[in-house]
């Protein structure tokens, strides 16, 4: 066995220790970006957040809105606002010209009859509501299922507030 003087250990220790931060530094950089994270200051923090134990996943949290809520919103005022543009049309009138109904949407005619339209209109409507109260539902009894709290307050589930 030969004898190592303490500057060689320090510099192998030296070239041993950069190789590795290194090493791990592109490991972070690799997470970062599979994380979808940018280094704006708050990286540390967001990382610490996306990585953070879930228990009701038991790991990292998992959870995904089955549908896009804000795309649902945004359809459900369409909705919203054409079914009221043809609710006020004079009740004589047999057909209506409509772009926003789904069967236009998919390619049909853009010339319905107002009763189809109202009935197609709200019929949609009554879709959206119930997925969006999925949405809300879900992600209530996750938030449940993930508390260490004793007790914790719902709205979407009964539609007001309780404990």
């Amino acid at each position: 066995l030969g004898d190592l003087s303490s500057s060689e250990d320090e510099s192998e220790l030296g070239s041993l220790g950069g190789g590795g931060e290194d090493e791990e530094s592109k490991q972070d950089q690799d997470l970062d970006k599979e994380l979808g994270l940018v280094d704006d200051g708050r990286r540390a923090a967001r990382r610490k957040e996306k990585l953070a134990l879930c228990k009701a996943c038991q790991g990292q949290c998992m959870w995904q809105a089955v549908y896009d809520l804000v795309e649902v919103q945004e359809r459900m005022i369409e909705l919203r606002s054409e079914l009221e543009m043809v609710r006020n049309i004079d009740p004589e009138t047999k057909f209506v010209e409509s772009s926003v109904a789904q069967s236009v949407l998919n390619g049909g005619s853009t010339r319905l009859a107002r009763s189809d339209l109202l009935d197609e209109l709200s019929a949609e409507l009554t879709r959206l509501e119930r997925k969006e109260r999925l949405v809300l539902v879900d992600e209530e009894l996750h938030r449940a299922y993930a508390s260490n709290e004793a007790f914790m307050e719902t709205k979407a589930l009964h539609g007001y507030k309780q404990v």
